[in-house]
């Protein structure tokens, strides 16, 4: 939904399951389809931009929203040019007490904070650019001769870095790599090239003594983390079995003052 210059992502659409980029690009969308005439004719250079993620992530998002029946894809001929617009499946119910598993289902009323992860309403909000002209802007899928044409073509040979996939690449799980990227922008950490690498290091290290990427993060998810280094993960690990091994300890102090001295005199 768009609000005061806002794109925001309501309680119900939480309920899907979709990773947070998709869920982005579905209330981006949504936000032009709400009064079931509208259509959303921006580029998918536009929404990568709003994502932050690169142009081959949201044709992958575009597609599968689309197969899965959350999007309405519009195809319409200009010049010999295919372009397609993009609309939202609405679904019959869309007030916050209330769910809406699929498009149009029937919305049964209960708690979404009992189930999803984040336990709070969440919002995710992104600053739209002041130039409206960029929204309307429309996208070429394939004109006749099969070549694919847009007035916002990436350039060549340049390929925008996607902090999201560089992490699933590294053996992190969507729901995980999802969490921790909604605690990196609570936090404001930046999602750059640079940022990943320095991270990536670390999970190296962590591989080498057998620790995969997944159960990295998910310390850093769990501890609340904006960053990842090994030796955070190595203290926390060490604080927890210290704590076990002092109860251990305590217990068999305790074992051994129980026992009546003269059971150690006994004659044999």
């Amino acid at each position: 939904m768009n609000n005061g210059g806002y794109t925001v992502v309501q309680d119900w659409m939480l309920d899907f399951g979709f990773d947070l980029t998709s869920t982005f690009v579905y209330a981006i969308i949504y936000g032009f389809s709400q009064d079931g005439e509208s259509v959303f004719q921006g580029t998918q250079k536009w929404l990568a931009e709003k994502c932050n993620c690169s142009k081959d992530t949201i044709k992958r998002i575009l597609k599968n929203l689309t197969q899965k029946g959350f999007l309405i894809k519009l195809d319409r001929e200009i010049n010999g040019v295919t372009f397609c617009d993009y609309k939202a499946a609405i679904p019959k119910c869309t007030s916050h007490e209330q769910n809406a598993p699929t498009p149009g289902a029937n919305c049964t009323t209960h708690n979404t904070k009992d189930n999803y992860i984040y336990k709070e309403k969440i919002y995710i909000k992104k600053k739209v650019e002041e130039n409206s002209n960029s929204q309307s802007s429309e996208i070429a899928v394939e004109s006749k001769n099969g070549k694919e044409k847009s007035c916002a073509e990436k350039e060549k040979g340049k390929v925008k870095f996607d902090f999201y996939e560089s992490l699933l690449n590294a053996g992190v799980s969507e729901q995980t790599a999802s969490d921790w990227l909604l605690i990196r922008s609570k936090k404001r950490a930046v999602n750059t090239a640079t940022a990943f690498k320095s991270i990536k290091k670390q999970l190296d290290l962590a591989k080498e003594s057998g620790i995969s990427a997944e159960d990295c993060i998910l310390m850093s998810v769990t501890k609340s983390w904006a960053g990842f280094e090994y030796q955070w993960y190595v203290n926390e690990k060490t604080k927890n079995n210290g704590n076990t091994k002092s109860i251990i300890d305590k217990r068999r102090s305790t074992d051994v003052l129980d026992v009546p001295i003269s059971e150690y005199f006994k004659p044999f």
